[in-house]
């Protein structure tokens, strides 16, 4: 399971929302086969997919979160829909010793171009659509310029995500602390004082799992909203899903795949799950 939490302090102007995947996070890399380094960027960038979806109450209402850079990943997606989320790597091939070591990683992996784009979907139908341009290759820096550009909300976002040589989640959360109308100069002070910066936060969520001190801690007084450990990795694959990509193809490419009378074959981009398609299920 995953745990989301929601946090208000009203003197302070402030809201507060916490996530940890450390759970479920395994499923998915797993699934993907992605390697400690890949893993580290996925997990990042799930925590920051989710904090920014947080205030989306329409749990039919799915939200795709993508990352486009010039970077060697070259791309990582994350969906959430219905308490569930899924997330993929590009290049999942990618591997770590190609990376020159006396350069910036980030840089290399995540590229320094790009864009942040966010999709909300309904029965496959996408209703909205928000990008940003990328701003150097730091995933939170870029989730909180997106928030800020596209929902007007002003945060701080610091996620952090710790993947051992074996490819095993030591941890994988994120804090995002959004700013109310009513915020002050002199809530901004206290704030200042009492994180310092992004790398504070980043440095207590990779040793706490208690949360409820953690908001109390940051903001004293705050109240507690919601605890949740609804969200869990789903893939969204299936059967008919796999069905219907086929018949999506020409009449033409269908008959084909019917003559050859061999099955075809669709692999998940997601969860890499094989479907072998029967024939007598095809329709042209």
């Amino acid at each position: 399971m995953s745990i989301t939490l929601r946090a208000v302090n009203n003197d302070l102007n402030i809201a507060i929302a916490i996530v940890d995947i450390t759970d479920t996070l395994q499923e998915n890399i797993d699934l993907q086969s992605t390697n400690f380094l890949t893993s580290t960027m996925l997990g990042k960038f799930i925590c920051t997919s989710i904090l920014t979806n947080l205030n989306n109450k329409d749990s039919q209402l799915e939200t795709r979160f993508q990352l486009t850079t010039d970077g060697l990943l070259e791309q990582l997606s994350v969906d959430i829909y219905d308490n569930h989320y899924r997330g993929k790597v590009k290049n999942i091939l990618l591997d770590p010793s190609s990376l020159d070591l006396k350069k910036d990683i980030y840089d290399q992996m995540l590229g320094t171009e790009g864009q942040i784009a966010q999709y909300k979907i309904r029965e496959g139908l996408i209703l909205s659509e928000s990008a940003i341009e990328i701003s150097g290759s730091d995933i939170d820096t870029n989730a909180m310029i997106f928030t800020k550009k596209s929902e007007q909300i002003n945060n701080i976002i610091a996620t952090t995500t710790i993947i051992n040589e074996d490819n095993k989640v030591i941890r994988s959360c994120g804090i995002m602390i959004h700013m109310l109308p009513g915020f002050t100069n002199e809530n901004v002070t206290f704030l200042e004082t009492k994180i310092g910066n992004t790398r504070y936060m980043k440095e207590v969520l990779a040793k706490t799992m208690n949360y409820n001190n953690l908001v109390e801690d940051i903001a004293p007084g705050s109240k507690i909203l919601r605890v949740s450990d609804d969200l869990k990795y789903k893939c969204k694959c299936s059967y008919d899903k796999s069905l219907s990509f086929i018949e999506l193809l020409q009449p033409s490419d269908i008959q084909e795949i019917i003559d050859n009378k061999e099955e075809p074959e669709i692999v998940c981009e997601f969860c890499g799950k094989k479907y072998r398609i029967s024939l007598s299920d095809i329709n042209i």
